[in-house]
């Protein structure tokens, strides 16, 4: 999802909020909220060396070597976007009950259809216009590797990634420096098989919303701005392309797609009520207690406020992910709009984060209750 309707969709969740439950939401500290949920695409908090004849201190110039160069972004994309994702298709995650964006260990090197052509220069096209998006974003990257905690000559350069690392859930590594190890092997200049980033396991967009909400929860009430980034990774995994783990397959065309439908639809009476019955059903949900996990079928429950921030975002892609197969077919025939798709995804985006708000104000270091709220009458 683009900053664009990032933006729109938070600061219209926290005016709902703010009318049906209470001034809950208001002043530079909701207004920091609504920009951090635009700004954490651009924290810069992973880093990507391209390895040059030989690794060496990215961080150090050294008078006999060719400089390994440290990279935080490219083309206005930053790195930190790959943790972003969560890959639905493949199944069960290797280090998490589902994995984030991988090429070669996840679905991303597999059931792409769009061509990277009509994003390249005239004079690249010839050589590289056959490849698809995901490939030709790998095919660049193969001889880097991403900067992880454990790794030689590391400055704190990724800290996204000990931060969104969780080994003792599956208990398949002891320690985060272990897990980050098998998530993301070293590069050889060259590109060697096993090593560097198409074989890299970025962090699953509901790892980044656990972390963040973490965050929030530890803190005193001026941390309210950090609930941006969790709403932000609820909106993300709302997204079909964001579900199934792809960059490419017209994932950019869906989202400016997407810019042009928001603005107007939240506007419409329907939206809001259909937010409203989605908001209100899972508040007073009589579910048992929250699963320890998700499963493809596990979609048609409901969702409660004792379900964990993890747990409403995979969810969510959960949906996401249907719609991917069902309504667009994996796009296999090329990019085709549905604006019903897109309102039923922006639908969930809003209730969801909604629902996280009213969550987060009830738990805040376990001293608030709920409040009652009540669905404010349409005008």
């Amino acid at each position: 999802m683009n900053e664009k309707t990032h933006v729109i969709l938070t600061r219209w969740a926290k005016d709902f909020v703010n009318s049906a439950c209470g001034r809950w939401y208001e002043g530079p500290a909701a207004e920091a909220m609504v920009k951090f949920s635009e700004d954490i695409d651009h924290v810069q908090d992973l880093e990507i060396v391209d390895v040059e004849f030989g690794r060496d201190d990215p961080h150090k110039r050294e008078f006999a070597a060719l400089d390994d160069i440290p990279r935080y972004g490219f083309l206005k994309k930053d790195y930190t976007a790959f943790n972003h994702f969560i890959d639905i298709q493949k199944g069960d995650g290797l280090f998490d009950d589902y994995d984030g964006y991988s090429y070669q260990r996840g679905s991303a090197g597999r059931g792409q259809y769009e061509s990277i052509h009509a994003s390249l220069p005239a004079y690249l096209k010839p050589f590289y216009g056959r490849m698809k998006v995901d490939e030709f974003i790998h095919f660049g990257l193969n001889d880097e590797y991403v900067h992880a905690y454990g790794h030689k000559w590391y400055r704190d350069c990724s800290p996204s990634l000990q931060h969104y690392s969780y080994p003792g859930d599956l208990k398949r590594h002891a320690s985060v420096k272990a897990e980050l190890a098998a998530r993301f092997p070293l590069a050889d200049c060259l590109g060697k098989k096993g090593k560097g980033v198409p074989y890299s396991v970025f962090m699953p967009v509901d790892n980044m919303g656990r972390y963040w909400y973490g965050r929030y929860l530890q803190g005193p009430r001026k941390r309210q701005h950090l609930l941006g980034a969790v709403l932000h990774a609820v909106q993300d995994a709302c997204v079909p392309h964001h579900a199934a783990g792809y960059n490419g397959n017209w994932h950019a065309r869906y989202e400016l797609d997407l810019d042009c439908y928001a603005a107007p639809a939240i506007l419409r009476p329907r939206f809001r009520k259909e937010v409203e019955e989605k908001v209100w059903l899972w508040l007073h949900s009589k579910s048992p207690a929250p699963p320890a996990s998700l499963a493809l079928r596990d979609r048609h429950l409901t969702p409660s406020p004792q379900w964990k921030v993890e747990q409403d975002i995979t969810w969510c892609a959960l949906h996401a992910y249907h719609e991917y197969v069902r309504t667009h077919h994996r796009y296999q025939k090329g990019y085709r709009r549905s604006g019903r798709s897109m309102h039923r995804l922006l639908v969930l985006a809003a209730a969801m984060s909604i629902l996280i708000l009213i969550k987060a104000h009830s738990e805040h270091r376990g001293k608030r209750k709920t409040r009652t709220c009540k669905a404010p009458k349409n005008r």
